[in-house]
């Protein structure tokens, strides 16, 4: 069902895992309910979706009922990978991967599983701490990056 979120970021298994289990009580409904479509803004609230991407999930779950064949899933998908960009023409020293948002939600150990991703598949990796209002954020960030065996970068 999720199989290229589960491929790609396997070490977010609690992320993944909310979201699946969200789209499991959908299965046969052409229509959702208010309650469902509240319960789903607020798993991918917690996934760290955008506010734009998430109310355009939730309005076109909202207003459009499935066609066909379609499942809710291959919907959320389709919006998904339409949103999020993957250029394959950008060279590795070129990408920026840039992780925000509130303190507690995962963002260190979220940077340093991608960062351990992408660095199993060859490419170049660098963490870069930019964290201006919590300094423990930055040391764990440079412990990651020591783990990791990248590079590291911060202000002072």
């Amino acid at each position: 069902m999720f199989n290229f979120i589960k491929k790609t970021f396997s070490g977010l298994d609690k992320t993944r895992k909310n979201i699946v289990n969200s789209f499991s009580g959908f299965h046969g409904k052409k229509y959702l309910k208010n309650e469902e479509l509240e319960e789903l803004e607020s798993v991918l609230f917690q996934a760290d979706l955008s506010y734009d991407l998430v109310c355009e999930v939730v309005d076109s779950f909202k207003k459009t009922p499935l066609l066909g064949d379609e499942t809710w899933e291959d919907r959320f998908i389709k919006l998904l990978t339409k949103r999020v960009e993957t250029s394959r023409t950008v060279s590795d020293e070129e990408r920026v991967i840039l992780i925000v948002g509130v303190n507690g939600n995962g963002k260190t150990t979220t940077s340093a599983k991608i960062c351990k991703y992408y660095k199993n598949k060859g490419l170049k990796m660098m963490l870069v701490g930019a964290d201006t209002y919590r300094a423990a954020a930055i040391e764990q960030l440079k412990l990651w990056a020591e783990r990791l065996d990248v590079k590291f970068v911060s202000n002072p």
